[in-house]
């Protein structure tokens, strides 16, 4: 038992001595691990201190402690340390940057965040210090890892670019223009604030599509996209691309846009810099001067025209009022020297009268045109029956018309209207119009002369149509049918007389009266037709004096066309310094039955008025001393014992709207312009006197 136990030692034995063999072996193959890796970490802190030595930033390892564990040479010279520095706390750290080391130190350590600063060293150079946790290989923080990078000459270059930002910036904010950056999509980065004011815009447009932040119309878009498109891929410089595009506050504008690529003096995405000018008032001004110059250059051309017009009118005037004083001159010349016999001289008196009434028609005329010039045209609008006007107009015609054969066809509409007209100037239209196809048309022909009723516009018209049978109008005259100092035949051989500007007169006393006239040649057969349109309702009120005392007259004198008026018993008192008119008046005058005394002054007058007592007063306005006005002043002081009321017509040829005007206001019971028929004269007197008596 003990033999067999000792041999279960022994086999115990055998077995301990082989396991620690075993162990033996294995502490060998750790050895030589350890050994291994010893070497490795010798190797890896030479790396460590050659890296550390190397490298040209300053990094300092501070450990959990918060003692300084290693730090490379660069950190030596930034953190004033020496290799016994080692082991030392980092609160004793007197570094030469203006940071509290220790500090961020601590904070790094407890929200194991890292943390970069920009700091300045002593000297003023900038550094960038970031301070990060130190992490083991197994990921455990044992203190933080502190480097620092001189970025002084960075940060230089970011202040100097900051301020040629803001340089910029502030220059492209006192523009005031509006000015935006876009992207190489078209998209909007950035703009001014003239750009932010101008267009309504907001930050919120940052990142959207500028043509829709413009609002810019579809028509400019592809030529706008293709200008921006060259400054971006090819660098290529555009200037004044107009473009349409809506703006709030100021609708639809025009502007002019220009832009080139921006070169930036760092790695930049491409971008273009677009300026916006805008033009809509310069183009309206542009299209306004346009305008003006091409309406100057009429109105040369006009001007150029109507000189010529005026001297070619100034000689028809020349001639048609030499004329009649032609016949005139030599009759009377032929009368004075008994060179006729009485049937003769009849004849001579008839032809004088017809010239004078014809050169008192073309100072008509022009006196006419003068108002219209001025704008003192005058008429008195009343209810007017336009029947009644044609029929008066006919027959003061009709002798003009008996000479030429020719037969005039009025067409009448049975309906009764009254028109709102000037009943004088009414019948001028007509007259004129009449007078007019007169002269144009061939003997022995045919005048229709048509009045009916129309609607038009929602308006009813009177409409009264002139048709000649003459040769029409020429096509290229017809546009200046109406103008004045225009005449189709202005040579020196024309046919017919007169100055051309009844025509005129006729167009500007159709438009006072509210309505319109036409003239154009007729289509059936040769002739002229003359349409003119009166309204039957008021077109507007007019209470102005008509400056004409009755219609026209025809310059004839066919006494079957005359009427004598009866002044037997009147006594007329004549007041003229003209002793020729004096004498000639008083002739007519008691030629009609009354009984005439005439002076040639104001002081005569007023004598005689006491001795002779006269129903009636016949004053000229120009004469020496006192005129007219102071004569009928004195006269109107006196008592009606006196002649104080006796009636007065003023008698002058002073004729315009304002003379008529200051006679009547003077105490005159009516104005008369020189020359004046006998017979008109007379019927004047007549009617002023029982108008007094009543």
């Amino acid at each position: 038992s003990t033999n067999e136990e000792f041999q279960s030692t022994n086999e115990e034995l055998e077995t301990s001595q082989e396991e620690l063999q075993s162990t033996n072996e294995e502490l060998i193959t750790v050895n030589d691990e350890l050994q291994i890796r010893n070497s490795d970490l010798s190797q890896l802190s030479s790396d460590l201190n050659n890296l550390l030595a190397s490298i040209e930033i300053p990094v300092l390892i501070v450990g959990s402690n918060n003692r300084i564990r290693m730090f490379s040479p660069k950190a030596r010279s930034m953190f004033n340390l020496i290799q016994a520095d080692i082991g030392r706390p980092i609160s004793d750290l007197k570094s030469n940057l203006n940071l509290d080391v220790s500090a961020v130190v601590a904070e790094v350590s407890s929200t194991l965040t890292l943390i970069e600063i920009e700091v300045q060293d002593i000297n003023g150079s900038w550094m960038r210090v970031q301070v990060r946790p130190y992490r083991t290989v197994d990921n455990r923080i044992e203190g933080v890892v502190i480097s620092v990078m001189d970025i002084d000459l960075l940060k230089q270059k970011q202040i100097k670019a900051r301020e040629l930002i803001e340089y910029h910036t502030s220059i492209a904010e006192a523009v005031p223009l509006p000015l935006a950056v876009v992207n190489r999509r078209l998209e909007f980065e950035s703009g001014n604030n003239s750009f932010y004011k101008y267009f309504h815009a907001n930050q919120s447009a940052i990142g959207k599509d500028l043509f829709n932040v413009l609002k810019i119309h579809e028509s400019c878009l592809q030529p706008l996209k293709k200008a921006l498109n060259s400054a971006l891929n090819e660098n290529q410089i555009f200037t004044d691309i107009e473009i349409d595009c809506e703006v709030p506050g100021f609708g639809s504008r025009k502007i002019l846009c220009s832009a080139g690529k921006i070169h930036w003096s760092g790695p930049q995405p491409d971008a273009a810099l677009i300026s916006f000018i805008d033009v809509t008032e310069q183009r309206l001004f542009d299209k306004e001067r346009k305008y003006l110059l091409q309406q100057e250059q009429e109105a040369r051309l006009q001007a150029d025209s109507a000189n010529r017009s005026k001297d070619i009118f100034l000689a028809t005037v020349t001639h048609e009022l030499r004329t009649p004083l032609a016949s005139i001159l030599s009759w009377s010349q032929l009368i004075s020297g008994g060179h006729v016999n009485y049937e003769k001289a009849r004849e001579g008196a008839a032809v004088i009268e017809r010239s004078a009434k014809i050169q008192n028609q073309l100072i008509d005329d022009l006196l006419d045109i003068s108002r219209i010039i001025v704008g003192k045209l005058g008429i008195t609008i009343q209810a007017v029956d336009p029947v009644v006007a044609i029929q008066a107009a006919i027959d003061s015609v009709q002798p003009m018309a008996l000479k030429k054969s020719v037969r005039i066809i009025p067409i009448l509409s049975d309906e009764a209207a009254m028109i709102h007209a000037d009943p004088v100037r009414l019948q001028q239209v007509i007259w004129n119009l009449l007078t007019n196809a007169i002269k144009f048309s061939p003997k022995e022909s045919t005048i229709n002369i048509e009045l009916k009723y129309v609607r038009s516009e929602g308006r009813r018209f009177a409409q009264i149509k002139v048709i000649d049978h003459g040769k029409g109008v020429a096509p290229e005259f017809l546009p200046h049918i109406f103008t004045q100092f225009s005449q189709a035949d202005s040579a020196s051989t024309r046919v017919h007389g007169g100055l051309g500007l009844g025509l005129s007169i006729v167009h500007k006393l159709v438009e006072l009266h509210g309505g319109s006239i036409t003239a154009e040649n007729s289509e059936a057969e040769p002739g002229a037709v003359f349409t003119a349109l009166f309204p039957l309702v008021s077109y507007h009120n007019i209470a102005i004096v008509s400056d004409r005392p009755g219609p026209k007259k025809v310059a004839d004198g066919d006494a079957k066309y005359q009427t004598a008026p009866n002044l037997d018993g009147m006594r007329i008192m004549v007041v003229d310094d003209d002793v020729s008119t004096r004498e000639a008046i008083g002739i007519y005058l008691r030629a009609f039955g009354a009984e005439v005394s005439d002076v040639n002054s104001a002081e005569e007058a007023m004598q005689l008025l006491p001795k002779f007592k006269p129903d009636f007063i016949v004053s000229d306005i120009a004469m020496p001393d006192e005129d007219g006005y102071d004569l009928i002043k004195k006269i109107r002081k006196l008592s009606a014992e006196k002649g104080g009321n006796t009636p007065a017509l003023a008698l002058t040829a002073y004729s315009t709207t304002e003379d008529t005007k200051r006679a009547l206001n003077a105490g005159f019971q009516a104005h008369v312009a020189k020359p004046v028929d006998a017979n008109e004269l007379g019927r004047i007197i007549k009617k002023i006197s029982m108008e007094t008596a009543q």
